[in-house]
């Protein structure tokens, strides 16, 4: 709504951090990281390979509605099965065909993703932060005051990022 009503005065950015120490150098090496999130690295891949095709929404959509089937599979061993349902719908939506290669093109910038959370002391997902602040981890904010201090800094830019 504020591109919109604001074109260019407020940025989104979504930073990447997988819950898998394959690809985010902060977590302990499994098992300590726990279960569950072993398809996180191909998501994220999958995810930026989609942005790239101006799909990203439907990408993200197929993991939040297949997330808790995916999160299963981690748990229950089946791991590899999970990377191999994101790497399949990959293949379908956005036309991969070599998903090893585009991991390996990606690996990098997931891992600069998770440097620049590590600098920011993230550590849980979601973490936000408007306008270089942060917003308290664990919080559960209503939308209204995201918006809120979205339009206070609006505010006190004069509308300019």
């Amino acid at each position: 709504k504020y591109e919109q009503a604001q074109p260019g005065a407020v940025k989104y950015v979504v930073k990447d951090w997988p819950w898998n120490p394959a690809c985010n150098f902060t977590l302990p090496p499994a098992p300590q990281t726990g279960t569950g999130h072993e398809a996180s690295c191909d998501a994220s891949v999958a995810v930026r390979l989609a942005r790239d095709l101006s799909k990203e929404r439907v990408m993200v959509d197929w993991i939040f509605a297949n997330q808790e089937r995916l999160f299963e599979q981690g748990r229950s061993g089946a791991g590899a099965q999970a990377s191999q349902a994101v790497r399949q719908k990959a293949a379908e939506l956005l036309g991969v065909k070599d998903f090893d290669r585009e991991y390996r093109a990606q690996l990098a910038e997931i891992r600069r993703d998770v440097a620049d959370g590590s600098a920011l002391k993230v550590h849980q997902t979601p973490t936000f932060f408007i306008n270089g602040v942060r917003i308290p981890d664990g919080t559960d904010l209503p939308a209204q005051y995201f918006d809120l201090a979205i339009k206070i800094e609006l505010r006190k830019s004069g509308g300019k990022q």
